[in-house]
């Protein structure tokens, strides 16, 4: 009696044994299925078996699930600093692009400004240095003496200059014929004077050695007229 007692006690443990075994190789497969993770797990404490439950297979699932969406915002967040960057850079190099531009340009303008400057001053120069010394006769290589003729200088040839010269070219070969008239003498007055500011506007055209010389040549010619 107490020998079949044991033998369906034994049977029953093998039964519940297998029972619980194969439960939990079933809720491990599923919980592999799902996602969950590994369901059964090898060495645990003492080398036995461990079975995931539906909480802290979720709980494991939903903690993957946060440190992704961490590690985006991270991404995200880093990418807006680099264009960030990025962006003050370009605008950096722009700035200092536009600052090297505008310091070309100042020491371009200052540079003609000084240059012209120069020139004004020397012209200021000259103008005062003939202004108080009294300029001598044009030599007959410049004015012809029996004809009237007129070799100009460099500067006064030019198209500018056509109608000045011809009228005065017309006026001394008038005077070389009937004398230097108060009249004549006037006239030509006038036509070197409008000359000399017809030159003095080509001023920036004109060498100022080739200015020179051409208002030199104008005082002289004053003179020849009013000489006797």
């Amino acid at each position: 009696m107490r020998t079949q007692i044991s033998i369906w006690t034994l049977i029953v443990a093998v039964a519940f044994i297998g029972v619980n075994t194969a439960d939990a190789q079933w809720f491990a497969g599923r919980n592999a299925a799902l996602g969950y993770g590994m369901g059964l797990a090898y060495g645990g404490y003492g080398g036995g078996f461990s079975a995931q439950t539906p909480m802290s297979a979720n709980a494991i699932g939903m903690s993957a699930l946060v440190q992704s969406q961490g590690q985006y915002n991270l991404q995200t967040a880093q990418a807006a600093t680099y264009w960030q960057q990025a962006r003050s850079q370009y605008i950096d190099n722009q700035q200092k692009a536009y600052a090297v531009r505008q310091s070309t340009l100042r020491a371009g303008t200052a540079r003609v400004a000084e240059e012209t400057a120069t020139a004004h001053a020397s012209l200021a120069r000259a103008n005062e240095f003939l202004a108080t010394h009294q300029p001598l006769p044009l030599p007959h290589a410049q004015l012809n003496p029996s004809t009237g003729q007129i070799i100009w200088p460099v500067a006064l040839t030019g198209p500018d200059f056509d109608d000045s010269r011809k009228s005065l070219e017309g006026m001394f070969e008038s005077r070389m014929k009937s004398g230097a008239t108060s009249n004549l003498v006037s006239q030509i007055e006038k036509k070197v004077a409008e000359m000399k500011d017809l030159l003095r506007d080509n001023i920036m055209k004109i060498p100022l050695g080739d200015y020179s010389e051409a208002r030199r040549f104008l005082d002289s010619m004053l003179s020849s007229a009013r000489s006797a």
